[in-house]
């Protein structure tokens, strides 16, 4: 029997007070409440809009079955805003938007539960998919002795600091967001590194690297200033995430970056002796037309990939100590596959003149005037990208389903 979903959505989601707000559970009529603990039903999953410190400071973390804002990754906000039912937006009330979300996540809740049975439920739906895989990446991977190395070329996301045409201060934030089920099978079709790990402590040609047959890492001194997009490339620079400096690269950023005319000098390497392959999607959801096109298989294949993409957090040894991250040797090449993958999406918008602020996911975010806008979501379809989201919600845009 599938899991019974709900939104809740609070009032005033920065008070510690919480004193109210509306509920919708799996798509149906929304009602207020004036308090969570009293009158949400305990046997409900409730997605939030909760953030990180919200919810912890409410202590709604130490409720069973209370969630986050970034359950499903994507926030209850950015859900919306996907949409194009953010409250105030139109005629869009916070009644209407709930019941809205909250269908969407039963649906990917039913997907989980059909594609992972026996699924337990933990903070978020990529963390409940990766222990279902149950990958122990701390205990089983190679590149743990070489944690420095992976994490220099570990990019999360990518922050293009902008300077042709200048920053825009009246500009809106506009997401262009792909077929997310195909962008992930994309993703995942890329092999991953296995085994163990030989360390070549000399130089060596970019072409005997990239050619060795092997997976690997190279310790890399880069040179951008032949690069025909060198800000667009955004080496090192991300959005979000632990810092990084990037002076090794695995095999497919170095061969999109030699494409666009950045060098290399390679001093060293480290080669995997396996070449594996990655977790595939369910076959289910590449079935058919329905399964690849729906928004709630979009979201639930999101979380997949990003369940194979993400660090893992390390366990505490000690009581107040800081959070600290393994980074699997997976991850890093699969973070680069999609790095690939999304800097191609992102040359393809700018050349068209628009404003490139970002990139990661197969998601390309623009900056864009309101004059723009309408220009840019017919070039993005005319690209393949089936989402249009904005800050404010006015232009966005996205099949339901």
């Amino acid at each position: 029997m599938t899991r019974t979903v709900g939104i809740a959505y609070f009032d005033e989601p920065d008070s510690q007070s919480l004193t109210g707000g509306w509920c919708s559970i799996g798509g149906g009529r929304a009602k207020s409440f004036a308090s969570a603990q009293s009158e949400l039903d305990p046997s409900v999953l409730w997605v939030t809009n909760l953030g990180f410190t919200s919810y912890i400071e409410s202590q709604m973390s130490c409720v069973a079955n209370m969630r986050g804002d970034s359950f499903f990754r994507q926030t209850v906000n950015a859900l919306s805003s996907e949409l194009s039912i953010q409250p105030g937006v139109g005629q869009n009330t916070i009644p209407d938007t709930i019941s809205v979300l909250s269908g969407i996540a039963q649906r990917v809740m039913a997907m989980s539960e059909a594609f992972f049975p026996d699924m337990r439920i933990g903070f978020t739906l990529h963390d409940s998919i990766y222990d279902h895989l149950q990958i122990n990446d701390i205990n089983t991977d190679h590149g743990a002795h070489y944690q420095r190395e992976i994490q220099s070329a570990f990019q999360e996301n990518s922050m293009v600091a902008y300077s042709r045409g200048g920053w825009v201060s009246d500009a809106e934030t506009v997401k262009l967001i792909p077929n997310r089920v195909s962008h992930a099978e994309a993703v995942l079709s890329f092999p991953i590194p296995s085994g163990a790990v030989t360390a070549v402590d000399s130089p060596m040609s970019q072409t005997d690297f990239l050619e060795s047959g092997r997976l690997g890492l190279a310790h890399v001194v880069i040179d951008p200033s032949r690069a025909l997009e060198p800000d667009l490339l955004a080496i090192g620079s991300q959005i979000s995430g632990t810092s990084i400096f990037r002076d090794w690269m695995t095999q497919p950023e170095m061969f999109f970056m030699m494409e666009e005319g950045v060098r290399f000098e390679i001093k060293g390497a480290i080669f995997f002796d396996k070449v594996a392959e990655a977790p595939q999607l369910p076959p289910a959801m590449l079935a058919n037309a329905v399964g690849r096109t729906s928004y709630s298989a979009g979201i639930l294949a999101e979380n997949f990939l990003n369940a194979l993409m993400s660090k893992r957090k390390k366990p505490k040894t000690k009581k107040g100590a800081r959070t600290s991250y393994f980074f699997p040797s997976r991850a890093v090449f699969l973070r680069a596959a999609d790095r690939m993958l999304s800097f191609a999406l992102a040359k393809q918008v700018a050349s068209q003149g628009f404003r490139v602020s970002g990139y990661g996911f197969g998601t390309v975010t623009v900056r864009a005037q309101e004059h723009e806008i309408r220009e840019l979501m017919e070039a993005g379809a005319d690209m393949g990208f089936m989402v249009f989201s904005t800050g404010t919600g006015k232009f966005a845009g996205a099949a339901n389903g």
